[in-house]
């Protein structure tokens, strides 16, 4: 037995190839992506667009709570090359921050002015959430020892399970309700078992000794005081990122009403779908580009970079090429034919996928090069311009405004990133010369 278990402690702490990771990563996220997609097109093909617009809006109201609360913990956590924090700390803080947003996203479901049943839906999402952003942290610690594979295994778990109680919650009895307060409960059980399980081996193949020291707690609470203060600026620049992605809706639900935020959202998850695989490349290769940007190998980081931005864009043309050939062929086969009546905005937002995958590219290449207060000016310039042009696109122009909206923040994040990112190399490239 204790050759069983020192075997499978050493196996599971040895990192894979990059090509591996990719692969992993690729197929999990894409599984899993397709899966929440799924869970828009079971609403829609069970329900009406008001359920979808139901939906929907619990997930515009939570994830910018949750997001928040996370405080981008997995990306330090990724990209700290010289393990100045344990994992015990990590997963601590976000146990806490999580149950802190879950209590706001109660405030929020109770006091908001929602029916009682979209109040529901509002607090399973939210919960669910939660659950997945403790499992978050246990990704945090296979990513940054290259093991891929243990995520993907998890998100496909998690998103085929869910798929499967969405759609017979709505198949048996047409309630969102149902199908978000199982779907909560599967990833609560999905949390205890495999996520923590997976990850016991890594905990062990950390320096023992650290756990084995007593423990100071004036050390710890300033340990997670810094931690703090490091992660902070990147919380509030997730949650702006969210709100960007979310003010739109709130705009929608508000000016056009739920059925037309319904709508809206099942268009957008097309989107999401390439937005979820070019996230999937940034997470299989950020731990290998925080290495290089450390070790100021240059070459080594600009080559991962344009294979990344590559990728990105072939993956954007192609998306949007199909939508002009088959656009109300897809449309009309996922939803309910009234969707085909919006293929403009369909078609709108698949061309904003181009710019949306660069602009995730140069995300992930700001993380590795840990820039991380920088980001915060130029996400808030970003969101004034969202909730800029919501304001006067979205009443004016409707659904087609929405998607307006959604181009023009895209192309000022992504020259923002992008500058911030030749500004990274750049300096890079001179240390790199002053040492030789």
């Amino acid at each position: 037995m204790r050759l069983w278990l020192k075997a499978a402690k050493k196996n599971s702490d040895q990192a894979l190839s990059l090509k591996a990771n990719f692969s992993w990563t690729l197929v999990g996220n894409v599984i899993y992506a397709a899966s929440q997609w799924g869970l828009v097109i079971i609403v829609a093909k069970f329900g009406d667009p008001a359920l979808v617009g139901q939906f929907a809006l619990a997930m515009a109201l939570t994830s910018p709570i949750v997001i928040f609360s996370n405080l981008q913990l997995r990306t330090v956590q990724v990209t700290d090359q010289l393990d100045s924090y344990r994992f015990v700390e990590y997963l601590g803080l976000r146990i806490v921050t999580t149950v802190i947003a879950l209590m706001a996203i109660i405030i929020v479901a109770l006091f908001g002015d929602y029916s009682a049943e979209t109040s529901m839906v509002i607090l399973f999402v939210g919960l669910a959430k939660c659950f997945e952003a403790i499992s978050d942290i246990y990704y945090g610690l296979q990513q940054q020892r290259e093991r891929m594979d243990r995520i993907a295994k998890s998100l496909i778990i998690r998103g085929i399970s869910s798929v499967v109680v969405m759609f017979f919650a709505m198949w048996l009895t047409g309630s969102v309700i149902v199908g978000t307060g199982l779907m909560a409960l599967l990833w609560f059980i999905l949390l205890i078992t495999y996520d923590r399980m997976s990850t016991k081996f890594l905990i062990f193949a950390e320096n023992q000794s650290k756990f084995a020291r007593k423990v100071n707690i004036y050390k710890v609470m300033n340990q997670y005081w810094s931690l703090i203060l490091l992660s902070l600026p990147l919380g509030i620049v997730a949650s702006l990122t969210s709100l960007n992605l979310n003010v739109p809706r709130y705009f929608i639900e508000s000016s056009l009403g739920e059925s037309e935020l319904g709508v809206f959202s099942a268009l957008a998850y097309l989107m999401v779908v390439q937005a979820t695989v070019v996230a999937a490349l940034g997470h299989a290769t950020l731990p290998r580009m925080s290495a290089y940007a450390h070790d100021r190998n240059l070459s080594q980081f600009t080559r991962i970079l344009m294979i990344d931005l590559g990728i990105a864009v072939g993956l954007g043309v192609a998306g949007f090429v199909v939508s002009l050939l088959f656009g109300r062929d897809l449309i009309s086969f996922f939803y309910q034919p009234e969707y085909v009546d919006f293929i403009d905005v369909f078609l709108i937002l698949m061309f904003a996928s181009i710019i949306s995958n660069l602009a995730s590219v140069f995300n992930f290449a700001m993380l590795a090069l840990r820039y991380y207060k920088v980001q915060l000016p130029l996400f808030l310039f970003v969101l004034l311009v969202v909730i800029g042009t919501s304001f006067y696109f979205i009443p004016t122009y409707g659904l087609i405004g929405a998607a307006l909206t959604r181009v023009s923040s895209l192309v000022f994040q992504l020259a923002g990133s992008g500058i911030v990112v030749f500004y990274g190399i750049r300096k890079i490239s001179k240390e790199s010369k002053s040492m030789l």
